[in-house]
């Protein structure tokens, strides 16, 4: 079962889904459709009602989500704004696939990423109505839930910890990376 939440700012309200036992986000309510968003990054799936679930670290959702919009979008820039209060970030995809190795990852594997340049946003109601320029008209919006965007930002600065001091910064952005899902590790059940 689920609870819900609601937290308003001058703009917008988001109500976001809870776990009722471990208290989780689990997703949030879209008031125009009138239907429930379900986190990806927030669940786990089973093959089998009874079988083993099956979950992925959030950053693989989120990378999913960067790159998904930036296909259908054909831009590489977004300013990501949070459904509720909050901040915003700049993002820009630099290197959607890369493979790389590093001495600080878990895993002696290369890892598939990819590389995101990202840096501060001001608050979304700031940015709105500030004038078109240059910048505006080349980057997309996308618009989370602010667990999302707490996580992609959680996500991106702990991961510039597999880079090296002096490859963290490139002209005034930060640099994340955000590991990609592999078609290996996912197990699924494909007939070609």
């Amino acid at each position: 079962s689920v609870t819900r939440s609601s937290h308003a700012n001058s703009k917008d309200k988001e109500t976001i889904l809870h776990c009722a036992s471990c208290n989780a986000s689990l997703g949030t309510f879209d008031d125009a459709t009138q239907s429930y968003k379900l986190a990806k990054l927030s669940l786990s799936l089973s093959h089998d009602p009874g079988g083993a679930r099956q979950a992925f670290p959030p950053e693989l959702w989120l990378s999913c989500r960067l790159l998904n919009a930036a296909e259908s979008q054909g831009l590489r820039k977004f300013t990501l704004l949070s459904s509720g209060p909050g901040d915003a970030l700049l993002i820009w995809m630099f290197t959607p696939d890369l493979y790389i190795s590093s001495s600080k990852a878990a895993s002696i594997e290369p890892m598939r990423v990819a590389k995101i340049l990202w840096k501060y946003a001001p608050s979304a109601m700031e940015s709105q109505g500030s004038g078109l320029d240059s910048q505006s008209l080349s980057d997309g919006e996308m618009e989370m839930p602010s667990f999302e965007l707490t996580a992609m930002q959680y996500c991106l600065e702990q991961s510039s910890l597999l880079l090296l001091e002096h490859a963290r910064h490139l002209m005034g952005w930060n640099v994340g990376l955000l590991q990609r899902f592999v078609l290996e590790e996912i197990g699924t059940n494909r007939q070609d």
